[in-house]
């Protein structure tokens, strides 16, 4: 309960002030759990990134699969957001529209990022799998069935 509850806060930080960066402590994650996470990237101008949180939002029962089998982050790739992995504090210094988060571009597997952007990292922040684009329900389904396959025959 208290690893979802900290995924939750970690998932939903806000802001306390303007001057002060959220930070998202990716230690902690890997701590309690070692299911692997799942980063949602989006951004704010992004139309298909507003058509993919939307139908996020409204399949709550889709939300849970992903739950059940992997730590999901929602991270908007422009924001001030600091990330704290390990020795390194990654900070976007300059966040500005069109100009994705270092984190962010550590990910990109092509010249350009496209949004929204998903990658799937293990614990030891290995890539499993990168995709840009809008993914469709049967897709995340999809990917959640065989994580769920592939947690199975590794017990």
């Amino acid at each position: 309960m208290k690893a979802k509850v900290t995924i939750l806060f970690l998932a939903l930080v806000t802001f306390f002030t303007g001057a002060i960066a959220q930070t998202l402590n990716l230690n902690g994650i890997f701590d309690e759990t070692k299911k692997p996470v799942l980063f949602y990237f989006h951004t704010s101008w992004c139309v298909y990134c507003g058509l993919q949180s939307r139908m996020l939002k409204k399949d709550v029962g889709l939300i849970k699969e992903l739950q059940s089998e992997f730590n999901v982050i929602d991270f908007d790739a422009e924001s001030d957001t600091e990330v704290s992995y390990k020795n390194y504090l990654i900070k976007n210094v300059n966040p500005q529209k069109y100009r994705p988060h270092p984190f962010v571009e550590q990910f990109k597997n092509t010249g350009e990022i496209g949004y929204p952007l998903w990658v799937l990292v293990d614990s030891n922040l290995y890539v499993q799998f990168i995709y840009q684009g809008y993914l469709k329900k049967k897709q995340l389904k999809e990917i959640v069935d065989f994580y769920k396959t592939k947690r199975k025959s590794s017990n």
